[in-house]
């Protein structure tokens, strides 16, 4: 099939047949799109251009398929256009006669490609054989419309021996209008200006994350204003921090307001303002901020609304941890009790709507005023044999001790009585968490006095929260003193026991002459408690490591025979740059490094070969510390010494 040049013009008087079409090349389809009373054409050399729009459609089809592509016009543009000219360049457009393709097709086997504009039809694309211009289609102006315009090319379905294939490469559309006489412009006198701008850092937020917002005010006209103030109220998921600003600041309750004298013209000022995400916002809440200038010139203007959503971090459902005490695991009738509900997140998230509930046994009574959280007295639960504690929130890595007192009533059952407590709330992104424990407690019906115990843990405290963890270390034979002049040292495991001992007042120390070297008492040197009748009390004494000089030196080698660690004969690095904490550096000499004067503890040790860096966490010890740096060896010789 041979591709067909065809032109498609409004005007009937019009017909131009072009004098060489190369075979097989592109052709155009011109589409003039003119009013329905087109002027002469003398008339068009009085117009001007005012749009046009390429577009690059290189798109195919055969039979049963179709070519799409659309032409954008603005509103203001069309409505000045006074003429639309729209030209289309095509391949094989072969109707009504094709008989160069198909000697035996009548018109109605010939290929059948019809125009649509904004889904209104125009007709067959017309060509004959060999033809320069095509049959002229006229299209209505008003089939145009601002915005997006439609244009569609169906190949039609023909019972044709031929497979009629239509290729459309481009499209442009022009706009033209009627030059007219200048229109003079009135003379302005020039007019006051203002405009106000609000910026945000962040997108999104985390509960307690910074926001941190800059408003520009700027005088966009040509004279003073004066009496500038500026007023912004926070969203109520935000807590206001700080501002800064030449502007004089003022706040009255969530209402914050900025003050000016005068603004001259072309001038900006600018407050910068600082506030936080309040801790008990959940994800995906929308926080929008707003601010509002108003002068003694203009009315008031409010500046552009920015939003920021809140986020999270996930909380697994195992890292809401609840833990829960006894003060005495056995007791009598009358007696009172003291648990500890410990409600712990070990998650990297935020946790909201934390709510604590404890069940009581039978004959256990909660006594009124005896809650305390984390020290300090708090508001009693609701309930009495199902107490209910709504706690609010708990961010990641913090913990809540809840302490309470019940007493023991007649109606008592006599022997085991198991106590739950059990904790629920939900992550930011809504997620579910549970978490509970129990205490058991063994209630006798005589009148011996059930003895107490001290359970002392001796421990060195690595992570410094006063409690043993299992990251801290257990010490062994560090003798424990208590009060009554008794005396016990710790197993491997940290642990001395104090038994058979009545209720009352003691006190526990460290005798600190048997603690290891470099090892001495963390916080208080003695501890006091008082024994409840029965009570097996733990007591944590925490041991940290002292602080020192030190000093560290050691070998840098090429680790040949990848051993880690350095044999005699491997190559040493020379004049190599160590850092100690990324601040403190030192070169290599003969093979060695040096650190001195720096303090026992933590260090990180650095070697950088190249774009690679090789990390060592240290703990050093009070004294000389020694550490040997290997250097990794591939399949290339390499020269290790540092220009």
């Amino acid at each position: 099939m041979l591709p067909t040049n065809s032109l498609i013009n409004t005007s009937d008087r019009y017909y131009k047949k072009a004098n060489t079409v190369q075979k097989y090349g592109d052709f155009l389809i011109i589409l003039l799109l003119l009013f329905p009373l087109l002027l002469p054409s003398a008339v068009h050399g009085a117009e001007k251009l005012i749009y046009e729009d390429t577009v690059v459609v290189d798109q195919s089809a055969n039979m049963g398929n179709e070519i799409t592509w659309q032409h954008t016009i603005p509103a203001d543009i069309l409505a000045r256009a006074t003429r639309v000219e729209a030209t289309v360049g095509a391949l094989d457009v072969d109707y009504p006669d094709c008989s160069a393709n198909c000697p035996t097709c009548s018109p109605d086997q010939c290929e059948h490609d019809r125009l649509y504009v904004n889904d209104s039809e125009i007709g067959l694309l017309e060509g004959s054989n060999n033809a320069a211009q095509a049959n002229p289609v006229t299209i209505p102006l008003s089939l145009l419309q601002a915005g997006a315009n439609d244009y569609r090319v169906v190949n039609e379905v023909v019972e044709s021996p031929v497979d009629w294939r239509l290729t459309i490469r481009n499209s442009t559309l022009k706009l033209y209008v009627k030059k007219e006489k200048p229109v003079e412009e009135p003379v302005i006198e020039p007019v006051p200006g203002i405009s106000i701008k609000k910026t945000q850092l962040r997108s999104s937020l985390l509960p307690g994350q910074e926001q941190r917002y800059t408003i520009t005010v700027t005088n966009t006209g040509e004279t003073t204003l004066t009496g500038i103030k500026v007023t912004d109220r926070l969203d109520a998921s935000l807590r206001y921090k700080k501002s800064t600003s030449i502007m004089r600041h003022r706040q009255n309750k969530d209402n914050h307001v900025w003050t000016l004298a005068s603004l001259a013209p072309g001038k900006s000022v600018t407050i910068r303002l600082t506030a936080d995400l309040a801790d008990e916002i959940l994800a995906n809440v929308s926080v929008s901020n707003r601010a509002k200038v108003t002068t003694n010139e203009l009315p008031s203007q409010t500046s552009n609304t920015v939003t920021t959503l809140s986020s999270f971090i996930p909380v697994e459902p195992d890292d809401l941890l609840v833990s829960k005490r006894v003060n005495r695991r056995e007791s009598r009738v009358g007696k009172i009790l003291v648990y500890q509900v410990t409600v712990e997140n070990r998650g990297n998230g935020t946790i909201f709507q934390l709510v604590l509930n404890d069940d009581l046994p039978n004959g256990f009574s909660f006594v009124p005023g005896s809650t305390l959280k984390d020290g300090q007295q708090f508001q009693d639960p609701s309930g009495r044999r199902r107490l209910k504690w709504e706690l609010g929130t708990l961010p990641a890595g913090k913990r809540i001790d809840i302490r309470y007192q019940v007493i023991i009533g007649s109606n008592v059952k006599r022997g085991r009585n198991r106590n739950k407590a059990s904790a629920s709330a939900i992550d930011g992104g809504g997620t579910r968490l549970r978490g509970a424990d129990e205490a058991i407690v063994m209630i006798g019906g005589g009148d011996l006095e059930i003895p107490a115990e001290i359970k002392a843990q001796v421990f060195l405290d690595n992570n410094e929260n006063g409690l043993q963890n299992s990251d801290d270390t257990p010490l062994g034979q560090v003798r424990v003193l208590l009060s009554t002049g008794e005396k016990r040292v710790t197993t491997d495991t940290g642990i001395a026991r104090f038994k058979d001992l009545a209720a009352g007042f003691y006190a526990l120390s460290i005798d600190p002459r048997s603690l290891p070297a470099h090892r001495s008492i963390s916080g208080e040197s003695t501890r006091l408690l008082r024994l409840m009748e029965g009570e097996q009390a733990t007591v944590s004494l925490p041991v940290k490591k002292d602080i020192g000089p030190a000093r560290l030196s050691g070998i840098i080698y090429l680790d040949r025979n990848k051993n880690g660690q350095y044999d005699h004969g491997e190559q040493t690095g020379k004049a190599i740059k160590v850092f100690l904490d990324g601040t403190m550096v030192t070169r290599s000499k003969q093979g060695r490094y040096l650190f001195g004067g720096i303090e026992s503890g933590k260090h990180l040790l650095e070697v950088k070969t190249g774009a690679t860096t090789i990390e060592h966490p240290l703990e050093l010890a009070i004294g000389n510390n020694e550490f040997d740096i290997a250097l990794p060896a591939g399949g290339l010789m390499v020269s290790i010494e540092e220009k």
